[in-house]
């Protein structure tokens, strides 16, 4: 039988499809699944006798949660990395240089995209040398400089999506991680505390080197 998750099954169908499609194979005997209540009653109706099993990613999703909660309950008094300050800013310095490397190689390909142009060569000639594909070179050919990479748009689950306030309460004075969650999750904030500590982590790594940058 062909090893197929119900979320595959239920994609764009129906709860009703996806239980009758279990009947029609009665020797299955563990369905993997999403967390979601239809993929249940989708796996109950169409194979009681399976036993159901969560899909990996929700497997390490559990993990996670599980490990916060224990650090919770073992009186972790913030949200900070357990590195150390070197680690950490290794790590730092590694994140803005592979952004560097990224950022230099997409003007190095978008130079050589429209010097490709330049030479009459067509969009098919050019995707086949660049292995873009030809939407990416008609748009990148519309622009004179290599267009900003968008954010993507941003819900409760992100502290960006607070930036404002969080900016105004770190600039009255409240830069405290533990009373700045309780805030934000008043005004609807759903992400967790160690996504809120390492934003507010940048702030003030930020404003470390602006206070010791010398004079100009």
């Amino acid at each position: 039988l062909e090893r197929r998750s119900v979320v595959d099954i239920l994609e764009d169908r129906s709860v009703e499809h996806a239980a009758s499609w279990l009947r029609k194979n009665p020797s299955i005997e563990i369905v993997s699944r999403d967390r979601c209540g239809l993929y249940a009653q989708a796996v109950r109706e169409g194979a009681p006798q399976a036993i159901q099993v969560a899909v990996r990613f929700h497997l390490v999703q559990n993990l996670r949660l599980a490990i916060e909660e224990q650090m919770n309950l073992s009186g972790r008094p913030n949200g900070r990395s357990i590195l150390s300050e070197k680690e950490n800013v290794d790590a730092a310095t590694h994140r803005r240089d592979a952004r560097l490397a990224h950022r230099q190689s997409r003007d190095e390909v978008f130079a050589r995209i429209h010097a490709l142009r330049n030479e009459g060569l067509s969009f098919c000639e050019i995707e086949r040398q660049t292995g873009y594909k030809r939407r990416t070179v008609a748009k990148w050919l519309k622009f004179e400089t290599p267009p900003d990479r968008r954010r993507g748009s941003l819900n409760p689950t992100s502290p960006w999506y607070f930036e404002k306030f969080l900016a105004q309460c770190s600039k009255d004075g409240n830069r405290c991680g533990r009373h700045l969650l309780h805030d934000v999750r008043l005004r609807g904030y759903t992400g967790s505390r160690s996504h809120l500590e390492r934003l507010l982590g940048a702030w003030r790594r930020a404003d470390k080197r602006t206070a010791s940058a010398p004079a100009t």
